[in-house]
């Protein structure tokens, strides 16, 4: 009967039992490495890293969140801010429009008031038109004034002489010749008829080349040009033709006192508006 041989742990070992076999220091460490109990534990750090820096992106977006919330609750008071601000730009755009169409219409009466009377004279006004450049007033109203002011406007009593020529001319043929004058007493009377012109005074009725004139030159004779080139337009063509020449003065004299009459009015009406403005 074989004895049994009983191996103690840490004993060397009985004979004919084969060693174990030695373990070196870098293996053992390996294996305690790839046994060791927090070895696990690298994967869940990193979920934990991760989940840190989601709950920060979180509280981020919250936060902005809010402050978007309190943006959008203040909207309506910037706009509101902004629309009192444009409304106040434009109302000063107006006053500034406003004060740059009427400058001074106190200025402006006064200077209109001497180109009035220069146009009744018939004298020339180049420092009241350079008064009116100078307080910007508009260019199509100053328009027709510059072409009488350096040279002076027709004076209606110039157009009534320079238009009996014409008058003469229109009417020829309309009067029936008168016969000559027979004996002493006829040949006086002739010659008194030529020192002594009576005019008809009532205004001429009809449509006749020779009535249409004649109330021209009445037109002209009571100072108004503006109803002188009136009565000229109406008369017919045949009559128009043969003052075409005549009329440009007159033509000029009645634009500029329609202008400086126009012009007058807007600066009595911006001193009006001025004293009523607050």
């Amino acid at each position: 009967m074989t004895a049994s041989t009983l191996v103690v742990p840490g004993s060397a070992a009985a004979p004919g039992v084969p060693s174990p076999a030695p373990t070196s220091p870098q293996t053992a460490s390996t294996a305690a490495t790839a046994i060791a109990p927090g070895s696990a534990t690298a994967p869940a750090a990193q979920s934990a890293a991760s989940i840190a820096a989601l709950a920060a992106v979180t509280a981020s977006l919250s936060k902005l969140q809010g402050k978007v919330a309190t943006l959008d609750q203040s909207m309506p008071k910037v706009d509101a801010a902004l629309a009192a601000h444009e409304s106040a730009i434009k109302a000063n755009q107006a006053q500034i429009v406003k004060a740059m169409a009427t400058p001074n219409g106190a200025a402006i009466a006064v200077v209109s008031q001497s180109i009035i009377a220069a146009l009744q004279q018939g004298r020339a006004f180049p420092t009241e038109l350079k008064a009116l450049q100078s307080l910007h007033v508009d260019p199509a109203l100053l328009a027709p004034l510059a072409k009488v002011a350096d040279k002076g406007p027709s004076s209606t009593a110039d157009l009534a002489r320079s238009f009996a020529p014409e008058l003469a001319a229109i009417t020829k043929g309309e009067t029936p010749a008168t016969p000559a004058p027979k004996g002493v007493m006829g040949w006086i009377g002739a010659k008194a008829a030529t020192l002594v012109q009576v005019r008809d005074t009532r205004l001429p009725q009809g449509d006749e080349p020779g009535a249409a004139a004649a109330r021209v030159e009445a037109a002209l004779r009571r100072g108004d040009a503006a109803g002188a080139l009136k009565d000229w337009n109406a008369m017919p063509e045949s009559a128009k033709k043969l003052s075409a020449a005549w009329v440009a003065p007159l033509q000029e004299r009645a634009d500029a006192e329609a202008a400086v009459q126009k012009l007058n009015e807007e600066a009595l009406a911006a001193m009006t508006s001025q004293t009523a403005d607050p």
